[in-house]
């Protein structure tokens, strides 16, 4: 809501006509005497016992009665006293002096509007003001309360040192106020002033001041408490304004805040800035409990300035750091927020609102999280140490992100360009729920081999994540894991989430035109969850952990090891994918195979001591050369021979690499069909991926390949009877 102006100052602008005084040839003196008691009475009463005047008369004071020319003393001691003043009365010069503790108080409390003209009021003691209006300039220099509802006071005012000015009511100023010591502004009530020069201490304590003009707060001054200031022409702050109790609200209308000084708001407590304008040059703190809001402006750190955020909440439509401005802290940033220096926060902390974080710039989050509600494009970088950083929305990176170790969440899709990288130190993560669109060229600086990627479904059930691959297909060398775009872990789901990845390969990250790879040194797919490798190729060299599923497609998995060799593993989750030769169990498994009606392909598998490799074939495949021909033929035939003539298993057991394609745990007619099908259909032709298409030989060729199939069969046949005899045994 926009505020403004107080409808009362309208009110406030009743001007009563005042005559000109007589210029009498004698001066007067009246006093107001307390002998000791608290003498109470009217203005215009000519009783001895109030008014101590002119000598002989009996006259109250009133320039031009009697002739006389009046100035009027205000005396109390140790007494208070009321006087009631029921007209209006030119005089020309008032004082007002107590003993300290007491008050004089000059009243109208029967209603008709009535003022005091002077050339000069001066109080030194306790003074109360109530519905009077005055004309001439005021000196305070004691305490001075203004009571009443709407009055005007016509000249300048001064508040001076040492000196305390309560405003309980409505006051209006037509003149300059100036305050050199405390001025209260109480609950309802407002002191408003054509102009307003602040050099000491402005009280709101639920009231509120404002001016006409440019209110100027003076170096060393400030405004503080609750309540609000009105300035419809701008502020001019060198000093402070500070929210202390509840909220204080500042409205300079179409005008600007021009800060110099401080601009607080103390813990609980809220200050909230509308103005067409803010030229922030000094310093804000934004205190926990509450915060500073800037409804209708934005809000510009420039170089020099400083904000500190002290668990608080910074609100603006648009905020911009600059460089070589100040911006550290912990808390809430709501704005879409521009970041072009440093901005170093140590505590927990929330930006909500989408990011711009310029090249050159840095957003540190360090020891805690940060929340970032919004989308992020990060040109420059964003590091966390020992820390989390929540992408709420998408993350474009064309600079450098850095998990220094820490954990990245981004919600989104997450877009390296490609001047990008992403850098995680060890034990860092990140868990993406969206698109991994790397586009990134820098692979010497692009470092995630330490670091843990791990996708996980976007609540609601989302579809697969794309992960686009980028390191040069370097086959098992292990220069391909050395800037490379080498992940150190990639993780497929975890206990609690499933996750679903597809890997793709669209953008060209090696500028050659070539077919990118995948290198990981750990891969672990979570139950539940699946990798869609598409077809393209994955390279690992530490763990392959398998609870959900791994669909190679056309594609395949090689894994480098040191020590014991996991083949029986991964043997075992290739087994379960096969399904009995649907390829569509959970493991690992192909897409492409369980497309296959005619079943001629499959995943084979092979370990030659230094790596473990799956891989698209054809069934009977057994060397994973691509082809089948008579070395698969010679392995199958050795593997059998040795079983059934010499009663002994192949060492290393019954396996793919001896004849077993149909991963059942043995040899037998099915796997010699296996072999002898996909040896006919692919015309020892290599696999090329999808579903293998049946040969559609010449017609001079069908009687060479029948006269091919009828001894193929006889083969079979004589292989087939032999079996069957040692079976018997």
């Amino acid at each position: 809501m926009r505020l403004c102006r107080p409808a009362f100052v309208a009110a406030l602008l009743i001007l009563a006509t005042v005559l000109a005084p007589a210029n009498p040839a004698t001066a007067a003196n009246a006093l107001w005497w307390s002998y000791g008691g608290v003498w109470t009475g009217t203005w215009e009463d000519t009783d001895h016992n109030h008014w101590w005047g002119y000598a002989g008369t009996l006259y109250y004071p009133h320039n031009g009665l009697g002739g006389l020319n009046w100035t009027v003393q205000f005396n109390g001691g140790a007494v208070s006293y009321a006087v009631e003043v029921t007209n209006s009365h030119p005089v020309t010069w008032i004082s007002s002096t107590t003993a300290p503790g007491h008050v004089v108080e000059l009243t109208n409390w029967l209603g008709s509007r009535i003022y005091l003209q002077f050339t000069s009021f001066t109080n030194t003691g306790g003074l109360g003001v109530n519905n009077i209006d005055l004309y001439g300039p005021v000196y305070n220099q004691g305490e001075w309360t203004v009571r009443g509802g709407m009055v005007n006071y016509n000249g300048n005012v001064t508040n001076h040192a040492d000196a305390v000015w309560n405003t309980k009511g409505t006051l209006q100023v037509k003149g300059t106020f100036t305050n050199h010591s405390h001025a209260r502004s109480y609950g309802g009530a407002t002191l408003w002033a054509d102009a307003f020069v602040n050099n000491d201490r402005v009280s709101l304590l639920g009231g509120s001041v404002g001016s006409d003009a440019e209110f100027a707060n003076n170096s060393g001054a400030a405004v503080a408490g609750a309540g609000g200031l009105y300035a419809p022409a701008g502020i001019d702050n060198q000093g402070a304004i500070r929210a202390e109790t509840g909220t204080l609200a500042v409205y300079c209308g179409e005008g600007t805040l021009t800060s110099t000084g401080h601009l607080e708001n103390l813990p609980n407590t809220a200050l909230v800035i509308e103005a067409e304008a803010v030229d922030h040059q000094g310093t804000m703190t934004v205190g926990s409990g509450g915060g500073i809001t800037f409804t209708s402006c934005d809000l510009e750190n420039p170089a020099g300035a400083t904000v500190a955020l002290l668990g608080g909440t910074l609100a603006a439509p648009n905020l911009t750091n600059r460089s070589g401005a100040g911006f550290s802290g912990f808390g809430g940033i709501i704005a879409n927020l521009t970041n072009q220096g440093l901005i170093d926060l140590y505590g927990p902390s929330q930006i909500v609102g989408n990011v711009q974080n310029d090249p050159g710039a840095e957003l540190a989050i360090r020891n805690a999280d940060l929340l970032i509600d919004g989308d992020t494009v990060n040109d420059g970088t964003i590091r966390a140490v020992n820390g989390t950083v929540y992408f709420e929305g998408d993350l474009t990176d064309n600079g450098t992100i850095v998990m220094d170790p820490s954990l990245a969440v981004v919600v989104g899709d997450l877009v390296v360009g490609q001047s990008g990288a992403l850098v995680g130190d060890a034990g860092s993560t990140y868990q993406m729920m969206g698109r991994f669109d790397n586009r990134s060229t820098r692979r010497a600086a692009f470092d995630l081999a330490a670091t843990t990627v791990e996708f996980i479904c976007r609540p609601g059930g989302a579809g697969p994540s794309e992960m686009e691959i980028a390191g040069k297909n370097l086959g098992p060398a292990a220069a391909g894991w050395t800037n490379n775009f080498a992940v150190g872990t990639l993780r497929v789901g975890n206990q609690t989430w499933p996750g679903h990845v597809q890997l793709v390969d669209v953008r060209d990250n090696q500028a050659d035109g070539l077919p990118e790879a995948l290198y990981v040194h750990d891969l672990s797919v979570a139950a539940g969850s699946t990798l869609e490798t598409g077809g393209l190729p994955v390279y690992a060299d530490g763990t392959v952990e398998v609870a959900g599923t791994i669909d190679l497609a056309t594609g395949g998995l090689v894994l480098d090891y040191d020590g014991a060799s996991p083949f029986s593993t991964i043997l075992a989750e290739v087994a379960a994918g096969s399904a009995g030769g649907a390829w569509d169990g959970v493991g690992i498994r192909s897409s492409a195979a369980a497309a296959d009606s005619q079943r001629v392909t499959a995943l084979g598998i092979i370990d030659d001591g230094e790596r473990v490799t799956v891989d698209y074939t054809w069934c009977g495949d057994a060397n994973l050369d691509g082809v089948v021909d008579s070395n698969d033929y010679d392995k199958i035939d050795t593997a059998w021979t040795l079983w059934t003539h010499e009663g002994r298993v192949p060492e290393g057991g019954f396996r793919w690499f001896v004849g077993d394609f149909d991963y059942d745990g043995t040899i037998d007619s099915n796997d010699y069909d296996r072999i002898d099908n996909a040896w006919f259909l692919s015309e020892g032709g290599p696999v090329a991926g999808g579903t293998p298409p049946a040969p559609t030989p010449e017609p001079a060729t069908l009687v060479l390949l029948a006269a091919g199939a009828v001894g193929l069969a006889t083969r079979r046949r004589r292989r087939a009877h032999g079996r069957s005899e040692i079976y018997k045994q």
